[in-house]
C-alpha cells in the first residue's frame, strides 16, 4: 500500500517543479518496480490529507489503474496530514488483500516536519503490526 501526502506542505516548490509531482514520480517508480518483480504482487494507493484519508485504488495488479490513481488530478492539496490514521487504514485494507500469503508492506510518503511526539506515535503504530 502506497500512502501519498496531499497536505499543505506539498505546495512548496523546493523540489522542481513541486513536491507533489516529485512524489507522484517516486510512487510511479515504486509501483512499476513492485508489479514487475512478481506477477502475484499487488499495490494499492491512498492519500493521507484532505477531509479524510481516502483509498484511491485497492490492492490490484492493474498497472494503468494504479497510475491513474497516483496522478490524483481530482484530489485537492490541502488540510493536515493524518499519518497515524492513514497507517491504520492501510493496515486494515491490507487485511482484505487478495493474496494473503504475500508479504505486507506500507510505503508512506510524508512531506511534513514530524515532531518528536508524532515520531514516537508513528513508531508505536508501525511496530504494532501483527498481520
Amino acid at each position: 500500500m502506497i500512502c501519498l501526502d496531499n497536505s499543505e506542505w506539498m505546495r512548496n516548490g523546493d523540489y522542481p517543479p513541486t513536491r507533489m509531482k516529485a512524489q507522484r514520480d517516486a510512487a510511479n517508480i515504486v509501483c512499476t518496480r513492485h508489479l514487475s518483480a512478481n506477477p502475484e504482487n499487488t499495490v494499492g494507493v491512498m492519500t493521507l490529507a484532505g477531509p479524510r484519508c481516502t483509498i484511491h485504488a485497492t490492492q490490484c495488479t492493474d498497472s494503468p489503474r494504479l497510475h491513474r490513481a497516483i496522478l490524483l488530478d481530482n484530489t485537492p492539496i490541502g488540510g493536515a496530514s493524518r499519518v497515524i490514521k492513514g497507517i491504520k487504514i492501510a493496515r486494515l485494507a491490507l487485511k482484505n488483500r487478495p493474496n494473503q500469503k504475500g508479504e505486507v508492506c506500507v510505503c508512506v510518503c510524508v512531506c511534513l516536519g514530524l515532531t518528536v511526539c508524532l515520531r514516537a506515535s508513528v513508531c508505536a503504530c508501525v511496530c504494532d503490526v501483527r498481520m
